[in-house]
């Protein structure tokens, strides 16, 4: 992965991922994406590695060196936190103990905040948007402008069955349902 020292990025230059909310963000071979935690806090580098594995590295803030902390496959739900329930399990103040979801599907990257109290941001060199917020705008729509839009521009036509199968689904985020608790039988 490329080196990257986010110690002299500007505020303005991150943007925060509202909680509880899904969001695509490109990520292809030649493409690392660039995550923070809260204000200053934990920085992250995500990219592909040579099997096309999701690699995901802390970054060093004094020197911008990477160190490994994961790496897993293609439609692989991961989460990120302190808590040893975590896939991805980070000792870190700034962190909530289900801080974040990691998943890859095809060349989109789906990060969703858990809902954390320092939050997540993503940096501006990243192409990425709402998953939810899109689909319910532009899916199903009978335009011939609705594939004629930024996201198709960046993300190519491989988002067309990323968001057909999400809107099919009705998934806009990545939380599983839960199971159904089984009711207590009457004696």
């Amino acid at each position: 992965m490329e080196e990257f020292n986010p110690k002299g990025v500007p505020e303005e230059h991150w943007h925060q991922l509202k909680g509880n909310r899904a969001y695509a963000i490109k990520c292809d071979e030649d493409r690392i994406v660039h995550l923070r935690f809260g204000i200053g806090g934990l920085f992250i580098a995500v990219g592909k590695g040579e099997e096309k594995e999701l690699i995901v590295s802390s970054i060093n803030l004094a020197d911008g060196n990477l160190t490994e902390v994961a790496r897993f496959g293609q439609n692989k739900i991961m989460t990120l936190g302190r808590s040893s329930d975590c896939q991805i399990r980070i000792s870190h103040p700034i962190l909530s103990r289900k801080h974040v979801e990691l998943s890859v599907e095809g060349n989109v990257l789906v990060v969703k905040d858990l809902g954390s109290t320092n939050g997540s941001f993503c940096h501006s060199e990243n192409f990425f948007f709402d998953i939810e917020d899109y689909i319910s705008k532009h899916v199903g729509s009978d335009s011939p402008d609705s594939t004629m839009d930024e996201i198709h521009e960046a993300f190519g036509p491989p988002i067309n069955d990323f968001l057909k199968k999400r809107s099919e689904q009705g998934k806009v985020d990545t939380i599983p349902a839960e199971p159904e608790k089984p009711k207590p039988e009457n004696s």
